[in-house]
Order: structure tokens, then C-alpha cells, then sequence
């Protein structure tokens, strides 16, 4: 008789959940069952080859030989499905999110070539990246007018799960480019009615310097 064994299966292009769990050795009507269990918090549209489909089975008095005890699915990095065989043999299943924190994170960037090349390097996100390009053209050309070993340093928020993945990035708070001799400084305020803006160290608002943008 077959011993209980842990499977991880990989999806395939063109296959579907149910075909999968057949294909592992699963009994079509448990399948299909499984498969509404996990779309209770995932749309199946959704299903990419490459991911990965953890499934212990269990010895069962089947056509295969097995029943689905276990089965776990990561559709991202931050969420897990866990479809379970209960005591009664029903099946159900719960989704386990991560916790996300905010966090600043701080980077520097030495310019050598490219600014985005550069700005990979330093392991500072292109969303970032782009944001700073944006706030500082209003003064810089950043296509004539920065060259190796400017420097741009930003401070940014950072929204993490506990073990470091990050889910996405928020706001620069502060920023400072360093262009030959020139510095540049951006400061982002809130005010109590909830209108944001960056300001140079003197207090004068980018948005009001809008039409001198330099970088297209």
C-alpha cells in the first residue's frame, strides 16, 4: 500500500489547477473540490506556470490509491492558501496573509554612466529612481547636465514584510543631488489639510517651478 508523501508539483503553461491534481494522483470530483477551495481567495485567471503546488497525500481507499491531505499554494509572496482535509474528510481552506511595516531606507547614489544604472547599483528601487528624476527637473537637465561621480541621495519610505520582501514603495521624504558644485535639497511636506509638496531648504515650492522644468 502507498505511504503518505509530500509533492511539490509545478504548474505548466496551459494547465489548469484541476488538471494538475489529477495528474498528481487525485481523483477528479477531489480535485474539482480542492480547486473551489482555493478560489474562495484566488481567481484562477490568475494561474502562471512556474508556481509551485505543495500537496501531501495520504494512502485512501481510491482509483489512485490517494486523497489530498494537504495542500499549500503561494500566489505572491505575501499571501498563502492552505486547503485542508478535516476529521469528517470535508475540505476547506484559509488564506494566511504577511504583515506589512513601513520603514525609511536611505540610499546613495555615485553617478557612473547612466543615472538608472547607477541607481541599481545602490539598490534603490526605479519607481524611486523615476520620482527623483521628476522632483529634480524642475532645476537639472538630467540628459546635458549630470555627469560621473555626481551624487544623489535619497530617503524613502519602504513598506516590508517581517522576513525583508518588499511589497512596495512609498513616498521620498527627502532627497539631495550633488551636480559639480551645486547641491539641490527637496523636502516633502504635509499640511494639516492634506496637501503635499517638496520644498528647497529655503522654503520656495518645485510645484510653483513647474514651467522651468528642464528635463522634458
Amino acid at each position: 500500500s502507498p505511504a503518505a508523501e509530500l509533492r511539490h508539483i509545478e504548474v505548466g503553461k496551459g494547465d489548469t489547477l484541476a488538471g494538475v491534481l489529477t495528474k498528481a494522483g487525485i481523483e477528479m470530483g477531489e480535485a474539482q473540490a480542492v480547486v473551489n477551495a482555493v478560489a474562495r481567495h484566488f481567481n484562477m485567471k490568475s494561474l502562471r506556470p512556474g508556481q509551485i503546488l505543495n500537496v501531501t497525500l495520504e494512502p485512501a481507499d481510491t482509483q489512485t490509491g490517494y486523497q489530498m491531505a494537504n495542500l499549500t499554494f503561494s500566489p505572491d509572496p505575501l499571501r498563502t492558501i492552505e486547503v485542508m482535509r478535516g476529521e469528517d474528510g470535508d475540505i476547506s481552506s484559509n488564506l494566511n496573509e504577511k504583515e506589512i511595516e513601513m520603514s525609511r531606507e536611505a540610499r546613495e547614489v555615485v553617478i557612473d554612466g547612466s543615472v538608472y544604472g547607477s541607481a541599481d547599483k545602490a539598490n534603490l528601487p526605479d519607481r524611486v529612481t523615476a520620482n527623483a528624476i521628476k522632483l529634480f527637473s524642475y532645476a537639472v537637465d538630467f540628459q546635458r547636465d549630470i555627469n560621473s561621480g555626481d551624487k544623489l541621495e535619497v530617503l524613502y519610505d519602504s513598506y516590508k514584510t517581517e522576513d525583508g520582501y518588499v511589497a512596495r514603495t512609498g513616498d521620498i521624504a527627502f532627497a539631495r543631488l550633488n551636480v559639480g558644485n551645486k547641491e539641490y535639497a527637496l523636502y516633502r511636506y504635509e499640511t494639516l489639510a492634506g496637501q503635499v509638496d517638496y520644498y528647497t531648504a529655503d522654503g520656495k515650492s518645485i510645484r510653483k517651478s513647474a514651467g522651468l522644468m528642464r528635463t522634458p
